[in-house]
């Protein structure tokens, strides 16, 4: 996660292998949150976390880090990050 703000362009530099980033596809789809890897043969993939065979990725121009998780007040008196997918406190 990152508080990054700004966009970075492909060509300038690539995410960790298996992160989850913002990829923008120009006139495929303006944005969406997609997983980058490489295939066996070193090509860079944005797309969708099930296509590993990389038939479904796009060929995106900029990626963008997920921001911060939000931060909540979950009845435990304490500041914990909010896992929104799971619905429970990270840390606890």
């Amino acid at each position: 996660m990152s508080t990054t703000t700004a966009w970075v362009r492909v060509t300038d530099s690539l995410p960790t292998e298996s992160s989850r980033v913002i990829a923008i596809y120009r006139g495929v789809y303006d944005h969406r949150i997609v997983t980058f890897w490489r295939d066996s043969g070193g090509t860079p993939h944005f797309g969708h976390p099930g296509d590993s065979d990389g038939k479904g990725s796009q060929p995106a121009t900029h990626w963008h880090p997920l921001p911060d998780l939000p931060r909540c007040e979950c009845g435990r008196g304490g500041d914990e990050a909010w896992n929104a997918d799971e619905g429970v406190g990270l840390d606890g």
